[in-house]
C-alpha cells in the first residue's frame, strides 16, 4: 500500500533486483497505479513476471513507485524472497 499518492498520470510500480538501477534494465514486473482516496493498492503475483528468470528464492528485491511514464522514483520498499 502506498499512501498519499497523487491522482495517477501514467504513474506505475515496478519490481527490480535490489542492485539494479531502473531505466538501465527493464523491470521484472510492473503495473500502472490505480488510486482510490489517496491510496494505491496492488497485489504482486510472480506468475505475471515479464522477466521470470530474475525472480528467485534467496534474492532481495525492491518495488519502486514512479511518477509518469519515466523513471522519476518517488517511493520504494525492499523485500527478500525466502
Amino acid at each position: 500500500v502506498v499512501e498519499g499518492v497523487r491522482a495517477p498520470k501514467s504513474d506505475w510500480v515496478g519490481l527490480y533486483e535490489i542492485n539494479e538501477k531502473p531505466g538501465d534494465v527493464g523491470s521484472i514486473w510492473w503495473m500502472y497505479t490505480e488510486v482510490n482516496d489517496g491510496t494505491c493498492k496492488f497485489t504482486y503475483d510472480p506468475k505475471n513476471n515479464v522477466n521470470a528468470a530474475r525472480y528467485k528464492q534467496g534474492s532481495t528485491y525492491k518495488l519502486v513507485y514512479f511518477y509518469g511514464n519515466g523513471y522519476d522514483a518517488v517511493a520504494s520498499a525492499t523485500f527478500k524472497v525466502e
